[in-house]
């Protein structure tokens, strides 16, 4: 292991603190509200939105009448620059990256009882040179070209509502970490302004019982940890949302091949003025199957190589519980304009007491910095559009490792320009001990492995602009 692949596997590690503003945006920002009415085409709902029951149709044809734009293309082009300040060096030295989206969607709506939908993105990082690809993480840094979402929706006797394929399903009720999104293998960014995540390969049948507002969802699973190339890995889930009075109740069960299965419980309430909720993730071992680690002895950088396998041992934990539970209250200064405040804990069994494992955990491809610390906390104010800048939102944020006591400080700045075209900035401040999750640092004297050494100082701050043109 060379320096400079040490150098990389950190920047890519401790990406999600540099790159926070990338995730993928909402179907509702995608496709807006409202389904497009016979005399006026108006932007398609959401891509979880339940199909639309049709007015009865004349004796004689088999299917309902097509809308009357069936057909929509468009997409979204998010252009940025990024850049962060690490302690001690200039600003020639800054790390500067580009990470570009860009989205194009097909949405076909034969009639009101069928749908189908496509998804392709493009990251596109043109300052990361084109070959620039690390193994033990996974990922292309420059260009990368997938499928998002490609999916089909129709209904059984307007019962049953199903989408089969890879599609976006998203579970939990907090505004920073969602330990019951269990259909996501990778971790959504917490002060990520939109979720940048790959859905997933699945068949989900909805059942709604619209006169109690409860919801039934039976899904199958055909992406996993492992490759699903046989009956038996085909994973499943099970899950029921009901209202019982003024409390929004949701409870789900996950089997994966290669895991435990794992029970999740969501619930939010309203006292007073102030708005509750809470998540549980209940089970034994890892969500993901990936190994816990204990350290033996922390890495030897003088040795040769500074890791072996004698000084960390994996294992599968025994109860291993994620919980968030969260409070929130709204302001409403004027009879136009709110601000909200909310606060929020997360107890996280599966992380680390210990920041001398990071290393181990980055060349391994777990580190992750929002999810490495057992205890959490996180605060934030939302102004949307105050006063009269009705084109602007804050966000001001702040997240505490309070197992290593490093913090980020974060502040959000987002404007509409010219009706499809928004600006974007951020600023996000790093504090707290080095070394950290939030300030990752790491400094190894020449040897005869390294014979340069490794200079890797803590984070100080992160500045970000972007705009967003929607297609």
């Amino acid at each position: 292991m060379t320096p400079r692949t040490v150098l990389a596997l950190i920047v890519l590690a401790t990406a999600p603190v540099l790159a926070v503003a990338q995730e993928r945006p909402s179907d509702d920002e995608i496709f807006g509200k409202t389904y497009p009415q016979p005399t006026a085409p108006a932007p398609a709902p959401p891509a979880d939105a339940k199909l639309e029951t049709a007015s009865p149709q004349p004796e004689g044809f088999g299917a309902p009448p097509a809308p009357p734009d069936p057909l929509k293309i468009g997409g979204m082009l998010y252009l940025r620059l990024d850049t962060q300040w690490q302690q001690g060096l200039p600003p020639s030295q800054w790390i500067l990256t580009s990470p570009n989206l860009i989205d194009l969607y097909v949405d076909v709506r034969p009639n009101d009882r069928v749908r189908g939908f496509i998804l392709g993105r493009a990251q596109l990082n043109p300052l990361v040179p084109e070959t620039a690809t690390v193994g033990a993480l996974g990922r292309d840094l420059a260009t990368q070209v997938f499928l998002d979402q490609a999916w089909i929706r129709f209904d059984i006797e307007r019962q049953v509502f199903v989408t089969v394929g890879k599609q976006q399903v998203t579970w939990g009720v907090a505004r920073f970490w969602n330990p019951t999104d269990f259909l996501h293998f990778r971790k959504k960014d917490p002060l990520s302004t939109f979720d940048q995540r790959q859905g997933e390969w699945m068949l989900k049948l909805h059942v709604p019982w619209e006169k109690a507002g409860w919801n039934f969802y039976a899904i199958a699973l055909f992406s996993g940890n492992q490759v699903v190339d046989q009956l038996g890995k085909v994973g499943g889930a099970l899950r029921a949302e009901v209202v019982l009075g003024p409390v929004e109740v949701a409870g789900e069960i996950v089997v994966r091949a290669g895991t435990l299965p794992r029970l999740g419980l969501e619930a939010s309430w309203a006292l007073w003025e102030l708005d509750f909720y809470g998540n549980a993730s209940l089970g034994k071992g890892t969500p993901n199957g990936l190994p816990q680690w204990n350290m033996i002895t922390p890495p030897d950088w003088q040795a040769l190589p500074p890791f072996t396998d004698s000084d960390y041992v994996g294992y599968q934990p025994g109860f291993a519980p994620q919980v968030t539970a969260g409070v929130s209250w709204t302001w409403k200064y004027d009879d136009l304009h709110t601000l909200t405040i909310g606060a929020e804990y997360f107890y996280n069994s599966l992380g680390y007491s210990d920041p001398a494992i990071y290393p181990w955990l980055i060349v391994n491809g777990q580190f992750d910095p929002f999810y490495v610390g057992r205890n959490q906390v996180g605060l934030y104010v939302l102004v949307p559009k105050p006063f009269r800048w009705y084109d602007t939102t804050f966000i001001f944020s702040t997240l505490a490792n309070l197992t290593d006591t490093t913090f980020i400080s974060r502040v959000d700045y987002s404007v509409l320009l010219l009706t499809y075209l928004r600006l974007e900035a951020f600023a996000s401040l790093h504090y707290g001990v080095p070394g950290g999750a939030f300030r990752f640092a790491l400094q190894v004297p020449p040897s005869s492995y390294f014979p340069q050494g490794i200079d890797y100082p803590p984070a100080v701050a992160d500045f970000g602009v972007a705009l967003r043109l929607s297609l």
